[in-house]
């Protein structure tokens, strides 16, 4: 554990932090596996969600979602 990283507060004190840390959307939540670029070219090119999981190594299932908003919401 990096001292530097951690931050005392409440869990909504952190919760309200999020946004300014950037640790919690996409490849800053540590679990994002596309990052804002990807996000984008995703939702404009009109290849299949099998060739561009593929590409990205992702599932499908991470394609569709990044695709219809459901994650990445704050991708615009």
């Amino acid at each position: 554990v990096n001292p530097t990283h951690l931050r005392s507060g409440s869990s909504a004190q952190n919760a309200r932090d999020r946004p300014r840390t950037g640790r919690w959307y996409g490849m800053g939540r540590g679990n994002g596996k596309l990052t804002d670029d990807a996000v984008r070219h995703i939702r404009s090119c009109d290849d299949t969600q099998i060739s561009l999981a593929r590409y990205y190594g992702v599932s499908q299932a991470t394609i569709g979602r990044a695709r219809n908003g459901t994650n990445y919401s704050h991708v615009i």
